[in-house]
């Protein structure tokens, strides 16, 4: 199954592939960066794993900037737009093709979960709002327990607004994010 995703988010999202390098058929980069983003953790346990790869295999400087930015621009453009929107097709069409939409009682593909990690960063919907409001997800993540993931999103400035000063895992630069998107 996980071959069947890549290659058809390689034929459907061709374009922006190209531009980075990723849409050969014999490259299997795509299909491993797809899987252990998937496995991780969290955003940024996948983070600092491609980065030890990149210092690990690149001793020269320009190469690793170089590198970095490339891995970086993939899960802006890629991980976060270009997967979840061919996983959504994808999901459309095996419904339509495979299953009689005159039987609503027929278990239908669902790729919900996989579209939501890859455009939430591993985090809830709320925190992704608060990404997008201008606090880093390495931010959020030092923040995140079960129970503020399930927080509504304007609980959660709240919180931050009240408690942001006070939360031990915050250094400057975090409570700077804060401050900057939340005012």
């Amino acid at each position: 199954m996980l071959q069947l995703m890549v290659d058809f988010i390689k034929l459907v999202e061709a374009r922006p592939l190209q531009r980075l390098n990723l849409h050969f058929e014999d490259n299997a980069t795509l299909k491993h960066r797809f899987s252990n983003y998937i496995f991780a953790n969290s955003h940024q346990d996948y983070i600092d794993a491609r980065l030890k790869d990149i210092y690990i295999s690149t001793s020269d400087s320009v190469q690793r900037a170089e590198k970095t930015e490339k891995e970086l621009t993939i899960l802006r453009n890629i991980f976060k737009y270009a997967i979840p929107r061919a996983l959504n097709l994808l999901q459309d069409i095996v419904n339509y093709v495979y299953f009689d939409n005159d039987n609503p009682e027929a278990t239908k593909v669902d790729f919900g979960y996989l579209m939501h990690i890859f455009e939430n960063s591993h985090l809830s919907a709320s925190f992704t709002a608060l990404e997008e409001m201008g606090v880093s997800i390495q931010t959020l993540e030092k923040l995140y327990t079960e129970r503020l993931g399930s927080a509504r999103i304007e609980v959660l400035v709240r919180y931050l607004r009240l408690n942001s000063r006070n939360i031990k895992q915050f250094d400057d630069i975090d409570r700077m994010f804060i401050q900057r998107a939340l005012g």
